[in-house]
């Protein structure tokens, strides 16, 4: 990968983050960090036994893959994983990473610096 790549695409994500993101957690069992997801969705059309069309909308995040630092080590997404966002307003929203079509995350770009990850909303809460 270009160092100039590497950059650009860096800078499209913060371009996004700033923006549109979400100051979050991000949990693995015990362990966790702090990252800045940007909501998005993924539109899905499946076929089933009878061929009949399905089509789903999955809720999503973007993500920077070098925040995802979970006990000194530098990880991947991996389904169970969980993100918590608490809003101004103090209410919480918990998602849990969920396949979509086989994978719970893709590489939003070439050189692997952003995530976008497939969730469902596991729990909210007014606090």
């Amino acid at each position: 990968m270009s160092k100039s790549y590497a950059n650009i695409a860096t800078g499209l994500f913060n371009a996004l983050a700033s923006s549109r993101g979400v100051d979050a957690v991000y949990r693995r069992d015990e362990l966790e960090c702090d990252v800045t997801v940007v909501p998005g969705s993924t539109r899905v059309e499946l076929a089933d036994e009878t061929g009949a069309a399905i089509r789903t909308t999955s809720a999503d995040f973007l993500l920077k893959a070098g925040e995802l630092v979970l006990g000194g080590v530098s990880v991947e997404p991996q389904t169970g994983d969980r993100i918590v966002i608490v809003a101004a307003d103090g209410s919480r929203q918990t998602w849990e990473i969920q396949p979509l079509v086989g994978e719970s995350f893709r590489w939003s770009d070439s050189a692997r610096l952003t995530a976008r990850v497939h969730c469902r909303l596991i729990e909210e809460a007014d606090l």
